[in-house]
């Protein structure tokens, strides 16, 4: 287990870099396109319904690694929005009681997003719109890349570092 010296020390190793690191903000991207590949698709119910949640990569450009969300509501007054993002995806469902079982199926599609910033009651909303499906990809090519440069160990298929259960806190 690691101890508060430890730590330090690790630290220590980046205080140069740290110093000559310029703040970024970590908030919304621009508004624009983006191609990504569909990292995870989940279902969960909210106040109105279920939502279909999306998290998507960016795969390109000066913001590649990035991530973007989306949520998509599934109501019987969505249900032609919602059948019509499916099949822009290039899923192609007969039956919605598929859909939770259809879930992995999500994961590596590749597509291209657009990002519209609107204001609604002085608050700022960013949604995703998808555009289209342009194929399948490696969702680990996207993610390692993303986390190539703060790797410190091994990493598992998803392209996140291994940590050993030896390093956890309270074991």
């Amino acid at each position: 287990m690691m101890n508060s010296m430890d730590f330090e020390s690790m630290l220590g190793n980046m205080d140069v870099a740290y110093e000559s690191a310029t703040p970024q903000d970590s908030g919304h991207l621009p508004d624009g396109r983006y191609n990504a590949i569909l990292k995870e698709a989940s279902l969960k119910e909210g106040k109105n319904g279920l939502r279909l949640l999306c998290s998507y990569v960016v795969t390109d450009g000066q913001y590649a690694g990035r991530l973007i969300f989306d949520g998509q509501n599934i109501s019987p007054e969505s249900l032609g929005y919602f059948k019509s993002f499916l099949e822009k995806l290039g899923i192609n469902l007969t039956r919605l009681s598929a859909l939770p079982k259809s879930l992995p199926m999500f994961s590596g599609r590749m597509v291209t997003l657009r990002l519209v910033t609107s204001r609604k009651n002085n608050a700022e909303y960013q949604n995703a719109y998808l555009d289209k499906f342009i194929g399948m990809g490696n969702l680990a090519d996207y993610t390692r890349a993303r986390n190539a440069s703060a790797q410190t160990g091994p990493v598992d298929s998803d392209g996140f570092t291994v940590i050993e259960e030896e390093d956890l806190p309270f074991n």
